[in-house]
C-alpha cells in the first residue's frame, strides 16, 4: 500500500503502468548487471546498478540519480529499480542505462540533503565515477523525470566539477529549489485542476518517507545504511525552510538554486517540461533553459507540450522519442545527425482548452514577441482600456484571505472579494507566448498582504477558462533577499509574474483578470486585512504577445518592444511606459482627494481615500425620495489617509457618494456589488 500510494502521488498514472510492466518483465540474456558502491562526501557511499551490454566494446552511460529506486522490492538483477523505462528503452542499443540511489535513501548511507550541496557532491562522484569505468567510453548523460531530472540539473550546473558528463534531459525537473515550494514568499499548496498533481508534501514526505526507507539488501554496507536511517539528519531544518511564512532566499536556497548558475553548464541540454505541470511548476523548466548560454558545440533544446507532472509518452508524442534517440546519438556516439542545427524549440499550445500542434520556433519566447500593456479601469475614452470601470477612479476589494477562483469564475464580475477587468472582444487571434505581468499600484490596510491573480480566457457565452496564475508576498515586493512590510494606507507598486504559458486565445474572445489576495486552493493565504485599493490608469497588465499583428488585436492595448527573455523583468523592460495619472487620483502626498466605497452591508457604508492634510472633508449620501446622509471629518494622518463609515444608508440603487475638501469634490454611484445584491 506504501509503494502504491506513493507512486500515485508521485509519478503519473501512465508513468505508473509502465514501470509495473518493467518491474515484472525479465532481464534481457544479452546484458550484463552489476552493483557498485561509490565512496563520496561525509564517507557516505553511493549505490548504483548498472545494466551494460555483454560485448567488449565500451559504451556511454545513460544514469539516473534518484530516491524513486525504494518504490519497488528486489524482483531478479536489473528489474528492481523504479525509473521511466530507461532499461527497456535503452536495451541493445549500445548503451548502459545505470540507476543510483540518492544519498541517504534506499542501499545508499549518508543523509537525504534536499538538494543541497551533499546531495550536489554525490551526484558528481556518480558520474565521474561511471565515466572512468573500463566499460564506458567516458560519456555520460543523466535523464530523468522529477527529482531524476533535478539531479540532473544540479550535477550539470557544476561544470567543469563533472567532467565525465556529456549532455543531460531534466523532464518536469526543479531547477531552483525555491521555486518548488514558493512563489515570490507565498507557499504552494495545491490545485483543483489536478489534484494529485502537487507538490506541498516535500520535504516532509521525503524525510519521512524515501529518507527513511529501509536498504533493500542485507548484506555488504547494510547495516551503515540502517544506522544512517535513525539519524535525524536536517529534517528540522529541512521543515523549517519548506513551510516558512516569511522565506527570504538566504543561504539555504541560495545552495539549492542551480539556475543561478547555468553559465557553468557546459554540455548540451534537452529540456523537457509540460504546459500544465502543477507539481514542478513549468517555469522551473522554461527559466532553466533561458538562462543556458550556448557556447559553441554546446547546445540546448527546449519540448515543452500539453500535459501535466511527468515526461512526454510514445504514443502521444513520437517527435520528442525520435529527437531524444538523436540528441543521444549526437551527445554520446558522436554521431552527425545535425539535431544541433535543427530549431531549438518544440513547443505544443492551447487554443481556449483543446493543444494544438507541435509548433518549432528559433527561441523561447518566440523571436518577434512583444511586451502588449492593457491598462487597468480606464474608460473607453482614454487610450488602453482594459476593465469594467466606468471612470478613471480606483477599485476597492475587501481581503478575507479566503478567496477562492473557483467558486465564482462563471461570473467573476459579481465577486466583492476580488477586482476583476476584462477587455473588449478581441477582433482576431492573440497569442500569448512567456509570463504575463501584473504590474500595480496599490495601497492595502496592513503591513503585509498577498497578490494572487488568475489571467482567464472568457468565452462570447461569459464562460471562463484559466490561462495562468500567479502569487505575491507582498514583504518580498523588492526582492526576495528580505522580506520588507508594505506601508499603509500609502501607494507603493508590486509586480506579480504569472505562470509562463502558450496559449491563443480566439477571435471573439474577451481576456479577463481576477486580482484577489488569495487563491486558497492553490496557495496558502496570508493574513486577512481590511481592504486593498488598485489604482486604475497607473495599473496595468503586461502580455507577452507573439508578432504585431495580434498585439493590435486586444482594443486599446499599446505594444512595446521585444521581449527578450520570458520572466518579468523582460516583459517590463519591453513595454510602454506607463501613462499620466489620471485626475483625481492619490499620489500618496495627501495632496489630492481619493474616494474608495466598500461594499454597504447592514445599511452602513464604509468610504476610504485621502485628502489634504489639515483639510475638513464632508460627505454626503444623496438617495431618490430621502433625506441625505451626511458626515464631516477632519484630516489628521499625515499620508492624509481618512477611513470613515456613514450609517442609515439604505440598500438600492440610485445612491450618489459625495466628497467635498475645500474646491475639491468627487462624486461617485454605487455599484450593485458595493450595494451587496448581485444582479438578476
Amino acid at each position: 500500500v506504501f509503494v502504491s500510494v506513493l507512486m500515485s502521488r508521485l509519478l503519473p498514472g501512465a508513468l505508473v503502468a509502465l514501470l509495473l510492466l518493467i518491474l515484472a518483465a525479465p532481464a534481457s540474456a544479452a546484458d550484463k548487471f552489476e552493483t557498485y558502491v561509490v565512496d563520496s562526501v561525509d564517507g557516505s557511499k553511493i549505490s548504483i546498478e548498472v545494466a551494460r551490454p555483454d560485448d567488449k566494446g565500451p559504451v556511454p552511460v545513460i544514469p539516473t540519480y534518484s530516491p524513486y529506486n525504494s518504490l519497488s522490492d528486489p524482483a531478479g538483477p536489473g528489474t528492481n529499480i523504479a525509473n521511466d523505462g530507461l532499461f527497456e528503452a535503452y536495451k541493445g542499443k549500445g548503451y548502459a542505462p545505470a540507476y543510483a540511489d540518492v544519498i541517504g535513501t534506499r542501499n545508499s548511507t549518508g543523509c537525504w540533503d534536499y538538494g543541497g550541496a551533499k546531495e550536489i557532491a554525490s551526484g558528481v562522484d556518480v558520474v565521474n565515477f561511471l565515466a572512468k569505468q573500463p566499460w564506458s567510453n567516458g560519456k555520460v548523460a543523466m535523464i530523468g523525470g522529477s527529482y531524476e531530472g533535478t539531479t540532473a540539473n544540479m550535477v550539470a550546473a557544476q561544470g567543469d566539477r563533472a567532467p565525465g558528463l556529456a549532455s543531460i534531459v531534466p523532464q518536469a525537473a526543479i531547477s531552483r529549489w525555491y521555486g518548488y515550494a514558493y512563489q515570490d514568499g507565498v507557499r504552494y499548496f495545491g490545485n483543483s485542476e489536478k489534484p494529485t498533481d502537487e507538490g506541498f508534501d516535500t520535504p516532509l514526505a521525503f524525510d519521512l518517507g524515501f529518507g527513511r526507507t529501509p536498504p533493500t539488501k542485507i548484506e555488504g554496507a547494510s547495516l551503515a545504511v540502517i544506522q544512517a536511517r535513525t539519524n535525524e539528519c536536517d529534517l528540522r531544518l529541512h521543515t523549517e525552510k519548506g513551510y516558512d511564512r516569511t522565506p527570504y532566499y538566504d543561504g539555504f536556497w541560495l545552495e539549492r538554486d542551480y539556475r543561478k548558475d547555468a553559465k557553468n553548464v557546459r554540455v548540451p541540454t534537452l529540456v523537457t517540461h509540460g504546459w500544465q505541470d502543477y507539481n514542478v511548476k513549468q517555469s522551473e523548466g522554461t527559466d532553466f533553459y533561458e538562462a543556458l548560454e550556448p557556447n559553441g558545440s554546446v547546445f540546448h533544446k527546449l519540448f515543452v507540450y500539453q500535459g501535466a507532472h511527468g515526461s512526454p509518452s510514445t504514443t502521444a508524442f513520437p517527435e520528442y522519442h525520435k529527437l531524444l534517440d538523436r540528441f543521444f546519438e549526437k551527445t554520446l556516439k558522436g554521431v552527425d545527425n545535425g539535431v544541433e542545427k535543427e530549431p531549438a524549440v518544440w513547443t505544443q499550445g492551447r487554443k481556449g482548452t483543446a493543444p494544438v500542434k507541435l509548433k518549432n520556433e528559433a527561441a523561447w519566447p518566440p523571436p518577434g514577441t512583444k511586451a502588449l500593456s492593457l491598462d487597468l479601469g480606464r474608460t473607453k475614452f482614454d487610450r488602453g482600456q482594459l476593465g469594467l470601470s466606468t471612470s478613471a477612479g480606483d477599485q476597492t476589494y475587501s481581503d478575507f484571505a479566503n478567496s477562492n477562483e473557483e467558486s465564482a469564475r462563471r461570473a467573476p464580475q459579481e465577486e466583492t472579494t476580488w477586482a476583476y477587468y476584462e477587455t473588449e472582444p478581441l477582433t482576431e487571434d492573440v497569442r500569448i507566448a512567456g509570463s504575463p505581468i501584473l504590474d500595480q499600484l496599490l495601497e492595502v490596510s496592513a503591513a503585509h498582504g498577498q497578490i494572487s491573480p488568475t489571467l482567464l480566457d472568457v468565452a462570447p457565452n461569459g464562460s471562463t477558462t484559466a490561462i495562468s496564475r500567479g502569487h505575491l508576498n507582498l514583504k518580498y515586493r523588492n526582492g526576495l533577499a528580505k522580506p520588507e512590510a508594505p506601508p499603509v494606507d500609502q501607494p507603493f507598486r508590486a509586480r506579480t509574474r504569472l505562470a509562463p504559458q502558450d496559449q491563443t486565445i480566439p477571435k471573439g474572445n474577451k481576456i479577463g483578470i481576477i486580482i484577489a489576495s488569495s487563491n486558497v486552493v492553490w496557495a496558502m493565504p496570508d493574513e486577512p486585512a481590511d481592504y486593498a485599493i488598485l489604482h486604475n490608469g497607473q495599473s496595468r497588465l503586461l502580455l507577452p504577445v507573439v508578432g504585431d499583428a495580434p498585439a493590435a488585436a486586444v482594443p486599446g492595448g499599446r505594444v512595446g518592444g521585444d521581449v527578450k527573455g520570458g520572466d518579468a523583468a523582460a516583459v517590463v523592460a519591453a513595454a510602454p511606459r506607463l501613462p499620466a495619472a489620471p485626475r483625481g487620483s492619490s499620489k500618496g502626498t495627501g495632496r489630492r482627494l481619493s474616494l474608495h466605497i466598500w461594499r454597504l452591508k447592514q445599511n452602513r457604508l464604509r468610504l476610504y481615500g485621502r485628502a489634504p492634510r489639515g483639510q475638513k472633508v464632508t460627505f454626503r449620501i444623496s438617495v431618490p425620495g430621502r433625506r441625505a446622509v451626511t458626515k464631516s471629518l477632519r484630516i489628521r494622518s499625515k499620508t492624509g489617509a481618512f477611513r470613515v463609515t456613514l450609517r442609515g444608508v439604505p440598500r438600492r440603487r440610485g445612491v450618489r457618494v459625495t466628497a467635498v475638501a475645500g474646491k475639491l469634490k468627487i462624486t461617485r454611484r454605487l455599484t450593485s456589488r458595493q450595494i451587496g445584491n448581485r444582479p438578476r
